[in-house]
């Protein structure tokens, strides 16, 4: 008898910055990105991988705007800067949807990998500047010249993903 396949990506302890709504929809996208991957590595029809890209814009979209609310509220200093890589990052998202969409590109699994470093990278680093900016951070706090003052790192993974 065989095990089940591992998943394309396993949701981490190291995902989680302790406020629910933004757990949640951390959980909701690692869950998307796997069907995702699954759909392209079964040759799926091309329907649902639209399909799953358009629930993962959607989600994407109400997690930024849902992120970036809790930033402001709680006047994080990092926020410019983690609303500018959201801006670029859904903005490419979309428009590999709409090139998916025109028959312009085809699903890849390259691509799918590019959406998981992404998604690895902006949950537990970047995400990482915020949650130790709140004090909800799920592990030891390391000690550094940054800490507790909102640390981002210097580029966004985002940087990488691009169409």
């Amino acid at each position: 008898m065989s095990n089940p396949p591992q998943p394309f990506l396993s949701f981490e302890s190291r995902y989680l910055v302790g406020i629910d709504a933004l757990d949640s929809q951390h959980k909701q996208m690692v869950n998307l990105l796997n069907e995702l991957y699954g759909s392209v590595i079964a040759k799926k029809p091309r329907d649902l991988h639209l399909d799953l890209l358009t629930r993962l814009v959607n989600l994407t979209r109400t997690h930024f705007a849902t992120e970036e609310q809790v930033l402001r509220v709680h006047s994080y200093p990092g926020y410019l800067l983690h609303k500018a890589a959201h801006e670029g990052l859904a903005r490419n998202l979309f428009e590999f949807r709409e090139q998916i969409a025109r028959r312009k590109r085809e699903l890849t699994i390259e691509y799918v990998d590019l959406m998981k470093l992404w998604l690895v990278e902006h949950f537990a680093e970047f995400d990482l500047g915020y949650a130790r900016f709140l004090g909800r951070e799920n592990r030891p706090m390391e000690k550094d010249s940054n800490e507790g003052r909102g640390h981002e790192p210097t580029s966004h993974p985002g940087e990488r993903f691009s169409v």
